[in-house]
């Protein structure tokens, strides 16, 4: 017997389980569309970001470095977390263009190089 390809398995597992495969695409393309909302405020930008596997990203810049980074399960959370520490009002908030991208902000520290000892 022949094997498969993983999406032909999908597809497959999909259907014995009673969901299409073309909608269920279609909505995991979704989930990952992102939508993006921003600001500015005393000399900072903020920038919310949907992710839809994880939730909603806060970002924080000061000029082009990133400051500050936060997840919240919805945007509501994550604009009441951006008033709540920053004093950003809630209704100051407007969509971002899809081609602008802000800078990049890791959601962790680099790894710091090994300190091996020589023996």
């Amino acid at each position: 017997m022949a094997r498969s390809r993983p999406a032909e398995r999908i597809a497959r597992w999909l259907q014995l389980v009673g969901v299409h495969a073309e909608g269920y695409s279609r909505r995991v393309e979704k989930d990952r569309a992102s939508r993006r909302l921003r600001t500015e405020l005393a000399n900072r930008v903020f920038v919310i970001e949907q992710d839809g596997r994880v939730g909603w990203y806060l970002y924080v810049y000061a000029g082009e470095r990133c400051t500050h980074d936060y997840v919240q399960d919805t945007l509501a959370l994550a604009k009441s977390h951006a008033a709540t520490q920053f004093g950003v009002p809630e209704d100051a908030w407007g969509e971002m263009d899809r081609a602008a991208t802000p800078p990049s902000c890791p959601t962790r520290p680099p790894t710091p190089p090994s300190r091996a000892r020589a023996p």
